[in-house]
C-alpha cells in the first residue's frame, strides 16, 4: 500500500539534520557509470572537489541565489538529477 504523507513538519522535527563531517576534497563521493559511447560502459568515481566545482559553475552561470528554488523533473537516478540535489 502507498502511504501519503501530508504534513512533513513532525517528521522533520523528529529527525534533526546530522552535523556535517569533514571529508577530503579528493575523496570519492559517488560512483557513476558512463553510457559506453566510446566502448563498454565504465565506472567513473566522482570526488567532492569535482561535484563542488560543477555546482559552483552552475550557480555562477545561472546567477542562482539562496532565494531560488530548483524544480527537478529528471528521475533521481539520472546524473543530472543527483547533481541538482547539491544545488
Amino acid at each position: 500500500a502507498t502511504e501519503v504523507i501530508g504534513d512533513l513538519a513532525p517528521l522533520i522535527a523528529a529527525h534533526p539534520p546530522l552535523a556535517p563531517s569533514r571529508r577530503s576534497p579528493e575523496e570519492t563521493v559517488v560512483v557513476q557509470y558512463s553510457s559506453g559511447s566510446s566502448g563498454r560502459p565504465k565506472r567513473v568515481p566522482r570526488t567532492h572537489r569535482q561535484l563542488r566545482a560543477e555546482v559552483e559553475a552552475y550557480v555562477t552561470a545561472t546567477e542562482m541565489s539562496a532565494d531560488d528554488t530548483v524544480f527537478c523533473a529528471i528521475p533521481l537516478f539520472h546524473t543530472s538529477a543527483s547533481d541538482a540535489a547539491c544545488w
